[in-house]
């Protein structure tokens, strides 16, 4: 029974984390974006990087807000889901994508027609890698065999 007791209150105590405001990385304007969402704070930020993506969207930067949902779920607040995706605009302002449609709606109106094979390529390979954060927990890992995606000779 002490063992038990004494597992669940390492469980809680490693699933508090850090604060929003004390990670290091995150900028000011998506601070202040977080702050419209009472309960942000229990989230965790991560940034994402990517080389297609950075060529598909230069100026851009995606950051994901995630609430772990293992080993202790953390609730989201209303407005958002367990994974979410905040898009830094050159221009400074800051969209939150909550979902594959939302991605879908900045990529058709954002995206800049693709002239060259190798343009399409990281087209795929930014979709890919945004998309899979609506699926991710923070406990799968997942490669970056998109590449491997785009090569139908390795299927």
């Amino acid at each position: 029974m002490v063992f038990r007791i004494a597992i669940t209150g390492l469980l809680l105590a490693v699933s508090i984390g850090t604060t929003i405001a004390a990670e290091p990385g995150v900028p000011e304007a998506l601070t202040r974006k977080l702050a419209e969402f009472p309960g942000a704070e229990r989230g965790k930020i991560i940034p994402v990087k990517d080389d297609a993506t950075t060529r598909v969207f230069p100026g851009y930067a995606f950051y994901v807000l995630r609430f772990l949902q293992y080993p202790v779920a953390r609730m989201p607040p209303a407005q958002l889901s367990a994974s979410n995706l905040f898009v830094l605009e050159p221009g400074g302002s800051v969209d939150v994508l909550r979902d594959a449609a939302g991605l879908e709606t900045f990529f058709r109106a954002m995206l800049a027609p693709t002239r060259t094979e190798g343009e399409a390529k990281d087209a795929v390979v930014a979709w890919l890698r945004l998309t899979q954060e609506f699926r991710q927990d923070g406990f799968f890992q997942f490669s970056a065999g998109a590449r491997a995606a785009l090569h139908p000779q390795l299927w």
